[in-house]
């Protein structure tokens, strides 16, 4: 009976509403049909960026080992809204073959929202081929990037990270990210040398 309601309940993956296409997500992926992923293949390739990220999140649902190349793929896509699905799904799965390519896009990727979801995955993930470029996005030009940098980092616990958090300290522009920076170097137990918190004092001396 599930079986023949496959193609009612198809009609709904790419409805506007997100908590009905979940629901559709749901339903097709407990029935465990392969008639399914032809029809995610087809909306992965649409020409539309909406509908390729609506296959992104059903991939999720659909736990098919196919999926993995076109998740990884999804991570160059055009449309930052695809890239982003893609970093997030495959997250959720926790996909450790992804890391290379979260890496590749906190160094070169042309959107900063991408690039902070990518810090924020590899944080939880803690992957040390990843620990050396998230170091270098303290110094990111975005302070949004500069904070979800310093976030991450606390998840590996590594002392080394000081060094890296006091140079950007000595020239941080933005109060909260100062702050946020000094705390993390109190949480890590290192100073990672003096010269940013005698470099704040100071100024903080001269107003």
């Amino acid at each position: 009976k599930l079986r023949g309601l496959f193609y009612d309940t198809v009609a709904f993956i790419g409805y506007p509403l997100i908590d009905i296409r979940r629901k559709a997500y749901e339903a097709l992926g407990a029935l465990d049909d392969d008639r399914l992923f032809p029809v995610i293949m087809t909306l992965a390739t649409s020409q539309r960026a909406v509908e390729r990220t609506y296959a992104i999140d059903a991939m999720y649902f659909l736990n098919d080992e196919r999926t993995i190349p076109i998740l990884i793929n999804a991570l160059k896509d055009d449309n930052k809204s695809v890239r982003y699905y893609a970093i997030r799904t495959l997250e959720k799965m926790k996909r450790t073959e992804a890391i290379p390519n979260f890496v590749r896009i906190i160094q070169s990727d042309a959107d900063d929202e991408v690039r902070i979801k990518a810090i924020q995955v590899l944080g939880n993930f803690q992957s040390r081929s990843a620990f050396h470029s998230l170091n270098k996005a303290i110094s990111d030009k975005n302070p949004e990037v500069r904070q979800a940098a310093v976030a991450s980092l606390l998840f590996y616990d590594d002392k080394a990270s000081c060094y890296y958090i006091a140079r950007q300290l000595e020239d941080e522009t933005e109060g909260n990210l100062k702050l946020q920076q000094i705390k993390a170097l109190l949480a890590l137990g290192a100073t990672g040398g003096i010269q940013g918190l005698k470099k704040i004092m100071e100024k903080e001396k001269d107003k």
